[in-house]
């Protein structure tokens, strides 16, 4: 078995080394720029006035922005995951991207008023194969 499949059967996560190509990361990188330069309608800004760094988000935006569909529609990273779950088919359902700066003072407020943690990989009994990339 696939070291990445057997550690994500293990621990619930796995590493996939190299993926994405650093073309791929560099085009990505350039997309992220152009969405915190313009923020999209259903971005948030996390971060309170007056606070140091800034923490944004932004949902769904493989729909509304051409680099990110590219990712996610011809990139292997789908194709990872249909293996990752032993899949004949697998459907992609949700983006959500995040970014937060080194040295953001608080992490974003929930409803209730409480600073809110940063999102990070959450289990949920393995349903979802969950894909976070780091630049």
């Amino acid at each position: 078995m696939t070291t990445w499949i057997q550690g994500y059967n293990d621990n619930g996560a796995a590493v996939i080394r190299s993926a994405p190509p650093m073309a791929c990361i560099e085009s990505m990188r350039g997309a992220i720029q152009d969405i915190l330069d313009n923020p999209m309608d259903a971005s948030l800004e996390y971060t309170e006035g007056g606070k140091l760094g800034r923490y944004y988000g932004d949902f769904f935006i493989w729909r509304k922005h051409e680099v990110f569909h590219e990712f996610m529609s011809n990139f292997s990273l789908p194709k990872s995951a249909k293996k990752l779950k032993s899949a004949r088919a697998m459907q992609f359902f949700y983006g959500q991207l995040l970014i937060k700066e080194s040295g953001t003072q608080e992490s974003g407020t929930k409803e209730s008023g409480t600073k809110a943690k940063t999102p990070w990989y959450q289990n949920q009994r393995r349903a979802f194969p969950k894909v976070w990339t780091q630049s």
